[in-house]
Formats: structure tokens, sequence, C-alpha cells
């Protein structure tokens, strides 16, 4: 039996990497492969979404990732991506059997983003941070949004509590 794949999608500071480790939790044949815990060489600029939002979604080589995936396929029931451009990414597509987009405001994934990766910086650290949140950031995730929550199965609101979204997704799968 091949495992469902269910990619776990949305912007930075969303919630992804938290719902995709309760999930793993919750589901007891499950295991989880982050795309933050790849390195991709020739990375593309994040600024090439707006001009170019296909070419910057496939510009990313996902062959490890997916080599990953490959592996684990006959070892589990589900496997859970956190994966933020959801079916965007051709290579990595083909495997996906459903994306979940996490909508959360852009006001609290900028404020997790300042708790999670600016607890220890100075305050002059952050107002660099806020000003290039607003000049390119900000564009950037709405952009990322308006795509890939686009051709997502599923629209799920960022701000429900975790116990809501899980039972949401145990709903989804079974």
């Amino acid at each position: 039996m091949s495992a469902e794949v269910i990619a776990i999608s949305g912007v930075t500071a969303g919630g992804k990497t938290t719902l995709v480790n309760q999930l793993v939790k919750e589901f007891p044949s499950a295991c989880a492969f982050y795309f933050d815990h790849y390195e991709f060489e020739n990375a593309p600029d994040m600024k090439d979404i707006l001009n170019k939002p296909a070419d910057y979604f496939n510009a990313y080589r996902l062959d490890r990732m997916i080599n990953n995936l490959k592996e684990a396929q006959d070892k589990y029931d589900y496997i859970f991506l956190d994966y933020p451009i959801g079916y965007e990414n051709k290579q990595m597509g083909m495997y996906i059997d459903k994306v979940i987009y996490i909508k959360t405001p852009l006001d609290i994934t900028f404020a997790r983003y300042l708790l999670r990766d600016f607890a220890n910086s100075s305050g002059n650290d952050i107002l660099k941070w806020a000003k290039c949140y607003l000049e390119e950031a900000r564009p950037l995730f709405i952009t990322h949004e308006d795509i890939v929550s686009k051709h997502a199965d599923y629209i799920m609101d960022g701000t429900l509590e975790a116990e809501e979204k899980i039972a949401k997704i145990k709903q989804l799968l079974t």
C-alpha cells in the first residue's frame, strides 16, 4: 500500500511546522518531511515570485526530498510534508495527493516571525526587519498566498486552535 502524501502549505510562520509535528503524533502510521531541512542549490530569488511565479516555483530542484518520499512511500499510511509551495512545483506536485493551505493573517505571521527569529535581537534589527517586511516580504507573501492557495484542495483557517485543525484534517483524510 502506498502512503497518502499530504502537503501542509502556507507562508513563513503560518503554522506549517507546528501542525505537521502534531499530525505525525496523531496519526499512528505517519512520517514527515520538512522543506526547510533540505538545502537547495541555486534556490530562486524570492523576488522572482512577483514577476515569474511559475519559474520561481519550478526553479527548486527537489530530487533529495522526492527520493526520501519515495523511500517512505510503502512504510507508512500518511506522509505529511511541511512544504510551502503546494502543487506549484511540477517535480514534486505529481507526488502529492492533497494540499492543505493554512491561511494565517499576515499580521499574525509577522508577529510569530518576530517572536521566533528575533527573540534575542536588538530593537534596531527588529525595526530593519519590519521595514523589509513592509517593502519586500509582505508583497511576496501576498503573491505566494494567492497562487498556492488557489490550487489547494483545502484552505484551513490559520487562527484555529491546534485541536480544531487536527480534527478537520482527520475528517478530510478518513
